[in-house]
């Protein structure tokens, strides 16, 4: 039986990049998640930062994503909040009730929201005028306050949902490589990944495909300058490469890195990592 290791990948198609990831982190994106359920259809962008948690003698398989990838510590995923994906059958009842309550939620948050002001605005009238009767569902401050207490409970609850809802990932699909649709299982990939729990991200994350292809332009997946997870040398596990030309070239770029940022036993290690894939 295949075990985990204690690793996660992620994986590049470029050398100067894995140089990068290395020596000032990792950076994430949005990505495009489609969810379908007979006739129903939704999709997500979500921005996050993406590991595959494979075993030694499959990574060569993943060479579609880059042949350069870098491991690190699940310990490091671990304390940084990363989080397995769960993925979901098109045809189960979990993507059913995801598909439902995903437009629920965006129903539900309008009522919140709207009742919330409501209840704002007749609260404030009341305070200017003491004789005021609360023409808002004929209740008084008092129930006033306790309904929007409960309400903001609400909104955490549908706050939850929505967070979670970005760690959903569909069993299989269609994936765009190289101007070509091609069917694909995500499963495979076992993902686990980083998703900003309270920022302008998750604020703003429901964007339609005109956003998002406006937004990518013709670059192929843009990065996040603000959505970035850093870590130490030593959480490194693997450095992977294409070809030998690669190992003398990655050593000589770990050599030449400042020795005030990395000792050299550290960069001794991290080329005693490098290995063809």
């Amino acid at each position: 039986m295949l075990k985990s290791m204690d690793s996660l990948f992620h994986f590049t198609k470029d050398l100067d990049v894995l140089f990068s990831i290395l020596t000032t982190g990792f950076r994430g994106s949005f990505c495009k998640e489609v969810f379908k359920y007979r006739e129903l259809e939704i999709v997500q962008y979500v921005p996050k930062i993406s590991f595959c948690d494979l075993t030694e003698n499959t990574l060569s398989e993943y060479k579609n994503y880059g042949n350069y990838g870098i491991g690190i510590s699940k310990i490091w995923a671990k304390e940084n909040k990363l989080n397995p994906v769960l993925y979901m059958e098109n045809n189960s009842l979990v993507s059913k009730a995801f598909i439902e309550g995903y437009i629920g939620n965006r129903k539900a948050y309008g009522f919140v929201n709207s009742t919330c002001l409501a209840l704002g605005e007749t609260w404030r009238a009341n305070q200017n005028n003491e004789q005021h009767i609360l023409s808002f569902l004929n209740i008084s401050t008092d129930v006033a306050w306790e309904n929007l207490e409960v309400l903001q409970a609400t909104k955490n609850v549908l706050d939850y949902n929505n967070y979670s809802m970005l760690f959903m990932k569909p069993y299989d699909g269609y994936l765009s490589r190289q101007g070509r649709e091609e069917h694909y299982c995500f499963y495979d990939e076992r993902e686990w990944c980083y998703v900003p729990e309270k920022s302008d991200f998750l604020n703003n994350y429901i964007k339609s495909e005109e956003w998002f292809l406006e937004w990518r332009g013709n670059r192929v997946k843009p990065l996040l300058d603000d959505l970035k997870l850093n870590f130490k040398f030593t959480d490194v596990t693997h450095l992977l490469v294409k070809d030998e030309s690669d190992i003398t070239e990655l050593k000589n770029k770990i050599d030449q890195l400042d020795n005030s940022i990395i000792s050299i036993e550290d960069k001794e290690r991290l080329k005693s990592l490098i290995k063809i894939f």
